[in-house]
């Protein structure tokens, strides 16, 4: 009597909520890497330039303009070619692409500046003599996931954002 009021379902009839699914037009890692590359190298360089110029903004505030910026030109630029919104997928790969080569690019910009280290002179013994080793892992690892979720939902909640509004 209990199964006829709630019939057994199959749990692949239900989507999942937070999947992401290739289909037919994903672009592949290597095609992001057109959009993430660009977008980590203004990520990492855009701020402290317009900090030069003394723009109005600092800060977390700075930081927030340019995200926001980079967002719209990267889905500006991928709706002009490709002719379509962005995929969830496609915004998880660039998200993680870029987050990848922010903390390279920042990781050598900060071993260079604050601990006058070539790169001729990295190696791990002298990473750990110094120790650097520990403060760039605990860093790394909190600007990776910071990163990942700034570029990948911002990309997406932005363009969700613009599809509801028409653009």
């Amino acid at each position: 009597m209990q199964d006829d009021l709630f019939p057994a379902q199959d749990p692949t009839d239900y989507p999942d909520p937070v999947g992401m699914q290739q289909t037919a037009h994903t672009k592949s890692w290597i095609s992001t890497v057109g959009y993430a590359l660009p977008y980590a190298l203004a990520y990492v360089f855009a701020p402290s330039q317009l900090t030069q110029v003394n723009f109005p903004l600092s800060g977390i505030g700075l930081s927030l303009a340019v995200l926001l910026l980079l967002n719209i030109v990267v889905l500006g630029i991928f709706r002009a070619t490709q002719k379509r919104p962005l995929e969830k997928i496609e915004c998880h790969r660039i998200g993680v692409l870029t987050a990848l080569l922010t903390l390279m690019a920042t990781s050598l910009l900060m071993l260079h500046t604050l601990y006058d280290i070539s790169a001729g002179e990295m190696s791990m013994a002298a990473l750990q003599q110094n120790g650097v080793l520990p403060m760039l892992v605990i860093s790394g690892a909190i600007g990776l996931f910071i990163n990942y979720i700034a570029v990948t939902y911002g990309l997406w909640l932005l363009q969700k954002l613009g599809l509801k509004l028409g653009f």
